[in-house]
This record gives C-alpha cells, structure tokens and sequence, in this order.
C-alpha cells in the first residue's frame, strides 16, 4: 500500500456496525500498539459515519468488519447503510481488508474490495486468528465451502 507517512498516521484502524465488537480490538492489539476502533452503531447514522470516515482519512491501514442482518436480534443492522460505508472506506483506502465475520456472501455488495477474508464467526478464537493471519503470525490457506 503506497501511503506517505506525511499523510496518514501509523494507527491501525477498525470500523464495525457491530458495535459490541472490542474482542477485535484487542486481538489487533496483541500485534500493534495503536489500534482504534471507529465504533458505529448498527442504524450506522450521519455522525458516526462522518467520525469514521474522518479517522479513515489519517490511519496508515484499516480493517471493516462487516455481517449480515441478525434475524435473532433485537438491533437490527443497515445492510444497505453498511455496504454504502464500506464502498467509501474503500474509495478512500483502496487497499483496506474487509472481513465478514458470519459468511462470505457480503462480498457481493461491495465486489471492489481487494483484501477480503470471512471468519464465519466472530467468537474469540476466530478473531485470534484473523489477527495472527493479518500481521503474518500465519499465512491463511483453503477456499471458501460455498460459491459466491
């Protein structure tokens, strides 16, 4: 990724509609030091978007965590308010790894994403190793178990 150290600053970004999603945080934290979380909540309005994208603007690398809709909750997520923020992210940082966290099929709403991975689940564990694969503790291999 080609970015200057003039423009962007060596923080580490995460930016989630899941907005209980710290677990994320800290398993990023165990391999670098500056990681903030750009916490939206899941009707993703104006002024969290706006933070987001305003933080997004100054991290030297950012990671969006992306779900579908949960039919048991009780907070229901914007899909289409998540796709929309996902495009921009990608606009500004073409480079940024999205990782859906339940399946692999979010992928479909935002096909210019370049860095995509799914951890079908955002349990502890798959978290751990989504962050041990993102700073190269490990090199992730197999194919996803469905067409998309």
């Amino acid at each position: 990724m080609s970015m200057s150290s003039q423009q962007r600053s060596e923080e580490f970004l995460k930016i989630s509609g899941q907005f209980k999603l710290g677990a994320l945080v800290t398993e990023l934290r165990r391999h670098h030091d500056t990681v903030t979380q750009a916490p939206i909540r899941s009707t993703f309005p104006g002024q969290d978007v706006a933070s987001a994208m305003y933080i997004a603007r100054r991290a030297a690398r950012i990671v969006i965590a992306t779900a579908p809709p949960d039919p048991w909750s009780t907070v229901q997520l914007d899909y289409e308010a998540q796709a929309k923020l996902v495009s921009e992210l990608l606009r500004i940082q073409p480079d940024a790894i999205v990782v859906a966290l339940r399946e692999p099929y979010d992928i479909r709403c935002f096909p210019e994403a370049r860095n995509y991975v799914c951890t079908f689940g955002p349990n502890r564990c798959s978290l751990a190793a989504l962050a041990d694969a993102l700073f190269g503790v490990y090199e992730p291999t197999g194919v996803a178990p469905v067409t998309i």
